[in-house]
Order: structure tokens, then C-alpha cells, then sequence
């Protein structure tokens, strides 16, 4: 039974990350990269899918920070020089609001 109930939170837990990631892009004009404003002067907190791993490791070269890692998506801090020829990727999102 504890096994179980420990399958069905898991499983509700990959479904809310899911839900939330796929909120978070429908969210307006700043959950669209190519919307952002992007200053060299900050750095900025960027949503990559899981799918993206050439993202995830251009990111992690160029010295952006992981925040957090959600499962399917995963939260970074990356200054701007970091993301010069990311932000046209689909799996990529700039997300300055939170």
C-alpha cells in the first residue's frame, strides 16, 4: 500500500511540474524569449527543458548557475553573454518576472 500511495505522489509530483512548466510559457509576452529584454548589466533567470541538453551544457560552460532542476525543465541564472545564441531556441525562456 505504501508503495503504492509513493507511485501515485510521484507520479502526481511529474504532472504538476509539467502543468507548471507549460503555465509559466503561456504566461504573456515575458514567457517568450524573444519578447525579453535582455540587459547586459544582470543576470536573468531562464526556464530549458530537459529535452535541450545542448542548452543545459552551453549554459553550464558559459558559467550560468542551475537554480533549480524540476524534472522536465530546469531553472538557471545565466548573465546575458551566456545566452548570445540561445534565446531563438524553443526549449529556451526567459523568465525575469519570478
Amino acid at each position: 500500500m505504501a508503495l503504492r500511495v509513493r507511485h501515485l505522489l510521484a507520479g502526481s509530483a511529474a504532472v504538476v511540474c509539467i502543468a507548471v512548466h507549460a503555465v509559466l510559457r503561456m504566461a504573456g509576452p515575458t514567457a517568450n524569449a524573444s519578447h525579453a529584454v535582455i540587459t547586459s548589466e544582470s543576470a536573468h533567470q531562464v526556464l530549458v527543458e530537459a529535452s535541450d541538453t545542448d542548452s543545459l551544457r552551453e549554459l553550464f560552460q558559459r558559467g550560468a548557475s542551475l537554480l533549480v532542476n524540476y524534472g522536465a525543465f530546469s531553472l538557471w541564472r545565466a548573465d546575458a553573454s551566456a545566452l548570445v545564441g540561445l534565446l531563438d531556441r524553443p526549449t529556451l525562456t526567459v523568465r525575469d518576472d519570478f
